[in-house]
């Protein structure tokens, strides 16, 4: 079932209720607190020496899990943007496709420039991830005007753009411009690039405050 369409959801089910996948997260932090702590001085086993790397997966795969779940969350403003120009699908289910393609991309993102791009500046990847998204939405865009050309109606091209753009989920144009907006305000600015690598240190430390009831 493609990302953008959802299944009919039972009006008698609250939207209140956990999502499963952010549940799973917590508890795959705790459990990772839990050994990370731990003052056991004996030698690791290899599962338990790989154990960080094992929560961390689960945890991205739960945070991904919980992301695409967003979709089936109904909002007041799922059609709030629909006009003589066209029609979003349901806003929900759009913010799900790009943050799912976020989740995947920053990890990837890290990881390249890290074993990779070590050499490469942020600076520059941000303005090369910034420029592939522009180019993109440019396609998409010109795409669109392209099929439109015979159309009779030629009102609003500026919200069928936009309408063509946003609702791109295939080709992660928009997740791409985020990326890229960060990645080169975080070479610019280093206070921003201190605060994106002090995140893994705050996962740690979250999850040995819960192993310890804090």
């Amino acid at each position: 079932m493609p990302c953008h369409e959802r299944p009919r959801i039972d009006a008698s089910i609250s939207t209140q209720e956990p999502v499963p996948g952010l549940s799973f997260s917590a508890m795959a932090v705790n459990t990772l607190g839990r050994n990370l702590s731990s003052d056991d001085d004996r030698p690791l086993s290899p599962v338990r020496s790989h154990w960080p790397r094992f929560a961390a997966f689960a945890i991205w795969g739960s945070v991904l899990y919980g992301a695409l779940s967003l979709r089936d969350i109904e909002t007041p403003f799922d059609y709030a943007m629909c006009g003589p120009w066209g029609c979003f699908p349901p806003l929900s289910a759009v913010a799900a496709c790009h943050a799912g393609w976020l989740i995947v991309l920053t990890p990837a993102l890290f990881w390249a420039h890290h074993h990779l791009l070590h050499s490469v500046s942020w600076k520059i990847a941000g303005a090369v991830l910034t420029a592939i998204g522009a180019v993109s939405a440019a396609i998409v865009a010109v795409r669109a005007l392209w099929l439109d050309r015979g159309s009779i109606d030629q009102t609003y091209p500026v919200q069928k753009l936009a309408l063509n753009v946003f609702t791109t989920t295939d080709f992660p144009i928009v997740p791409l411009l985020v990326l890229g907006v960060v990645t080169l305000a975080a070479g610019l600015f280093p206070s921003v690039a201190r605060a994106i690598r002090r995140q893994p240190k705050t996962i740690a430390r979250a999850g040995l405050a819960a192993s310890d009831g804090r």
